[in-house]
């Protein structure tokens, strides 16, 4: 019996043993960053790019993958989280076992200039910018990068701001066919390098569903002794009706934001007026205090191709505006229409009925008072809808 039991032990348990002892050591064993430190300044936000090298002893095809990134204080592993990053990074490696391949997973990320001021604040002159990789299976691990808080030296060249609007300073464009049209790029860098980039277009063919973009025309420049550059785009196409999307890409160095897109339409003669009906604005209500995740809504007007939302300084009340006329029944402080041009806007699908302000549109807007209003365009470019305007009070 003695030597059957020692038998079924050698046959069935000590092979199990060996996979069980083997999986306990499998899985990630290192993640390390190149470079391990960067140089950031104090006072701006920064862009950095780093690559992520994660080692792993498992064999054949496994997919390394981390779900968001965050930057700590006092230690990289639990100190305080003073912000946090939500980009996703993957990449899949084929791995022997005798000769492990690591996982190289590149990443651009901003540093915001307020993370680094409260670490700072704290009396912290480093700051760990950390994530946790997955294998997938059975193992994970963690890795960080140093971030000095100093001076950002000339090779730490990086974009930390991109402003996006056309020759005119307008963020958006309804115009006629074969009209003059450009566009300028304001960026805002930190240390020396050399900018690569393409300016990029998707036109009225694509803009109806998923935009796909074609080049227009690659940049390339050197930056060096400044912290600001204005780009401008090659002539932009107005010989078809239409909507259309641009945006220029960075390739290199790659931003750790996702650039902005800024949107024009064509139309057969311009933006001229045919009866145009009322919009109903739904939200948000006249004097509401705007807010980052303010949604705008309308009601919807048959046949639109594109909604125009337009921002206006309100102008301010006079002697006439805020008495009611002899002999008629309007309430005094009535609203005024603008004097001037809208101060920032946004180019919105036909097919949708709300939106969220974009980054850039915010940035526009300082603290104040602002009246807004939506105008519909059909497919020729006529008017045929236009709302009341209502006011809008930014912090």
């Amino acid at each position: 019996m003695r030597a059957l039991a020692r038998q079924v032990i050698k046959v069935f348990l000590l092979p199990l043993l060996a996979v069980l002892t083997a999986n306990a050591h499998a899985g990630i064993t290192s993640v390390t960053t190149l470079p391990a430190t960067k140089n950031v300044p104090v006072n701006r936000s920064t862009s950095i790019s780093l690559t992520w090298r994660v080692q792993s002893d498992l064999s054949g095809l496994i997919t390394i993958t981390s779900t968001g990134g965050r930057f700590r204080v006092n230690n990289p592993i639990d100190g305080p989280v003073l912000g946090t990053v939500s980009k996703t990074l993957s990449q899949s490696v084929n791995s022997a076992a005798a000769a492990p391949v690591p996982a190289d997973l590149f990443e651009a990320v901003l540093v915001p200039a307020s993370v680094m001021f409260q670490a700072h604040k704290l009396g912290f002159n480093v700051v760990f910018y950390e994530r946790n990789f997955s294998d997938g299976a059975i193992g994970s691990g963690g890795g960080s990068i140093t971030l000095a808080i100093g001076s950002a030296g000339a090779s730490d060249f990086g974009i930390s701001r991109m402003a996006l609007q056309f020759d005119d300073g307008a963020p958006v464009r309804i115009l006629a066919i074969k009209k003059p049209l450009g566009a300028r790029a304001e960026i805002e860098y930190n240390g020396n390098g050399l900018l690569r980039g393409v300016w990029e277009l998707a036109g009225p063919m694509s803009t109806s569903g998923q935009p796909i973009f074609r080049p227009l025309g690659r940049v390339q420049q050197q930056l060096v002794a400044a912290d600001r550059y204005i780009f401008k785009s090659p002539p932009l196409p107005t010989d078809a009706v239409g909507l259309y999307l641009v945006r220029l890409r960075i390739t290199d160095p790659e931003p750790g934001f996702d650039v902005p897109v800024i949107r024009y339409f064509v139309s057969r003669d311009g933006l001229k007026p045919r009866s145009p009906a009322s919009i109903g604005l739904t939200a948000p209500s006249a004097f509401a205090i705007l807010k980052p995740d303010s949604r705008f809504t309308w009601e919807r007007i048959k046949g639109t191709r594109a909604y125009q939302l337009e921002f206006y300084n309100k102008p301010r009340p006079t002697l006439e505006s805020a008495l009611p006329a002899l002999g008629s029944d309007t309430k005094a402080g009535a609203q005024q229409a603008p004097e001037g041009p809208p101060v920032t806007g946004m180019l919105i699908s036909g097919k949708d009925t709300q939106i969220v302000l974009s980054r850039l549109v915010r940035l526009r807007l300082k603290s104040g008072d602002y009246l807004w209003r939506i105008l519909a365009v059909d497919e020729e470019g006529h008017l045929i809808g236009a709302s009341d305007y209502r006011e809008l009070r930014v912090p």
